[in-house]
């Protein structure tokens, strides 16, 4: 079992690429309040690269830490490269279940990019398809603002993919906006991605949002 150690907070190092649970406010303070009155109970945890201390998990609770003026902090601590610690990142987020896809597709296309990894090694190692793996890389192909959406939770990365369809960036965010706006289905998104795609082949002018049809029950929502 791997030792639990006291680490000085202002000695951690946060990737600026990685995937962090959300939060509200109310569930921040909450942490916080419990920190204050049992101590922490979890370690985070951290990798020792090249004699420096990263975090690969507890990103919340170092925060709450900080913000009690903490010095220190209970870590695990493991040896290993800037790989493993966002292969341990990706694998806690998905554990959870409340990451921030945005964030996600960018560690995956920073783990293929920059440090040469294969989708299949991808996969094997976070315990995806190569195919889901595929799917989040490609995310990075769209607007900051359609991410935004993505990384919020308004907008299903299902719904988001099917924007990559569209070539024109200024389309993209606009059928996103529409999609969250309406609250559109992923059917009813992807009728909205075909509407754009047949606008754009007859003139290069903005098309404007169809009208598309909703339920008696939607309709009433």
């Amino acid at each position: 079992m791997a030792e639990v150690v006291e680490v000085e907070i202002d000695q951690i190092r946060i990737p600026e690429t990685r995937v962090t649970s959300y939060f509200e406010p109310s569930e921040h303070d909450a942490l916080k309040e419990s920190l204050r009155s049992y101590g922490q109970r979890v370690p985070v945890i951290l990798y020792r690269i090249n004699g420096e201390f990263w975090l690969a998990d507890g990103y919340h609770r170092l925060m709450a830490a900080r913000e009690l003026g903490w010095k220190t902090i209970k870590a695990i601590i493991y040896d290993g490269d800037r790989v493993s610690l966002d292969i341990d990142n990706l694998i806690t987020a998905a554990i959870r279940g409340r990451n921030n896809p945005a964030q996600f597709a960018r560690v995956i296309k920073k783990l293929h990019d920059e440090f040469g990894l294969s989708w299949k090694e991808i996969a094997r190692r976070v315990g995806y398809s190569a195919a889901e793996v595929k799917k989040y890389y490609d995310l990075n192909n769209l607007p900051q603002q359609v991410l935004d959406l993505v990384g919020s939770g308004k907008l299903a990365v299902s719904k988001a993919l099917l924007l990559l369809q569209l070539p024109d960036p200024r389309a993209q965010v606009q059928a996103a906006e529409d999609i969250v706006r309406y609250n559109y289905t992923e059917a009813q998104a992807r009728e909205l991605v075909r509407y754009y795609l047949e606008a754009y082949s007859e003139a290069p002018v903005q098309p404007r949002a169809p009208a598309i049809e909703r339920s008696p029950i939607e309709s009433r929502l």
